[in-house]
């Protein structure tokens, strides 16, 4: 088994215990990207990437960033091509990649990452604002 690493991006931050974004490979064909080297007490560690969200009672949850397309296409009732179409011009309008591709699995970068976590906030704030007014509605 070969496995690389390397350093994607150096984080200068002093307000962050995070140093580094970092990605590493197995043999070539299985890579995990968004790793986050952070400064501990004593000595660096290495963080997993994961996403986490608020499931439905409340309790937080992950899920992970390795997406099969054909399962999210499946999801959302669309075509494979279709949503690989969207989920490229949606980069190319954002002028940013927000995915590493692996076959018909699609990877997020940290850019992927954070606009996952802002988009559902939103979402969130949007179903707060809904139950809001529907509660105002009811007074």
């Amino acid at each position: 088994m070969k496995i690389k690493s390397k350093i994607d991006r150096l984080i200068d931050n002093p307000e962050t215990s995070v140093k580094a974004a970092a990605s590493v490979t197995i043999d070539g064909v299985f890579a995990v990207h968004g790793l986050r080297v952070i400064q501990g007490k004593d000595k660096l560690f290495v963080r997993m990437p994961s996403v986490s969200y608020n499931g439905k009672e409340g309790n937080t949850q992950y899920s992970d960033i390795f997406h099969s397309i054909t399962k999210a296409a499946e999801a959302l009732y669309v075509g494979q091509p279709t949503l690989s179409k969207f989920l490229g011009s949606l980069e190319k309008e954002l002028g940013l990649q927000l995915f590493r591709r692996a076959g018909n699995r699609y990877i997020l970068t940290y850019a992927g990452e954070r606009y996952v976590e802002r988009a559902s906030a939103i979402l969130r704030m949007k179903e707060d604002l809904d139950t809001e007014m529907n509660l105002e509605e009811l007074e």
